[in-house]
């Protein structure tokens, strides 16, 4: 077994066994274990390990979240997996811009896998 499967071998395990315990709570998207999967996926065990390494570093207070894709590998300038395309989501109704008058604060759809209530926090 090489490392690259090793490592993918135990993030899915944290996504199938640990994970489901605890509520969704990651300020990020994708996940930052869909990231790190696909950090070692295209990268390969040490600078997908890095980059993963580098995103867990980031999930703090003081860091906005957002959406942080794992960037493509060097010499290729189109996203190879599907969570470099989770921001266009063409489920997901458009977002008027922030100067637009018809917007109002509650157009911001919930996040993916998240209720409007468990968003709004009473569920």
């Amino acid at each position: 077994m090489t490392a690259a499967r090793a490592l993918l071998a135990a993030v899915r395990f944290y996504q199938r066994a640990i994970s489901p315990a605890f509520p969704p709570r990651c300020r990020f998207e994708p996940s930052c274990s869909a990231y790190a999967a696909e950090a070692v996926e295209v990268h390969g065990a040490g600078r997908g390990t890095w980059l993963a390494v580098r995103r867990l570093a980031k999930c703090a207070p003081w860091h906005p979240g957002g959406v942080d894709l794992v960037p493509p590998r060097a010499g290729t300038a189109e996203p190879t997996h599907s969570s470099c395309t989770a921001a266009s989501d063409p489920t997901t109704p458009p977002v008027p811009p922030a100067d637009d008058p018809a917007r109002r604060p509650g157009d911001t759809p919930p996040a993916p896998g998240r209720s409007a209530q468990q968003e709004a926090g009473v569920a």
